[in-house]
């Protein structure tokens, strides 16, 4: 069931560069190959649809399909990682697995640990990873 968008295209977009400048980033040179284009589309669609919020540098996501377990996860906060937290793409062998590394330091950034974080459906997945790349 696809949401009804509750602010349009172009809001979203103006939406998106107010958060680039507020995280000191240009984003003119994100645009420069497909998987950034792809991982903006998505952004902009979530902010479209209601489904992520930014505020004071921390981005909060609506999950399409919540988490169950011991207490059932409706939202996800991430945030700029620490160094700390970036140690944690190191549990990732592989070079060349970014989606891994990224959903290694979501894992960090949310408090959830990575266990949950492989618990997320593929489109919420994604979503969150094309935000935490707006930080790395």
């Amino acid at each position: 069931m696809e949401s009804k968008a509750i602010i349009g295209k172009d809001v979203a977009e103006e939406m998106l560069k107010n958060i680039y400048d507020d995280l000191g980033i240009d984003g003119d040179l994100l645009e420069d190959d497909d998987e950034s284009k792809a991982s903006t589309k998505k952004i902009i669609s979530a902010l479209m649809h209601g489904r992520l919020e930014y505020k004071d540098e921390i981005f909060k996501q609506k999950l399409l399909k919540p988490i169950t377990g011991k207490k059932e996860i409706l939202y996800i906060d991430i945030k700029e990682p620490t160094g700390v937290q970036l140690r944690g793409m190191s549990e990732v062998k592989k070079k060349n697995d970014d989606v891994g590394k990224a959903m290694a330091i979501l894992g960090e950034v949310t408090g959830l640990g990575l266990p949950v974080i492989n618990k997320l459906g593929s489109r919420d997945l994604m979503l969150a990873v094309g935000v935490i790349s707006l930080f790395l």
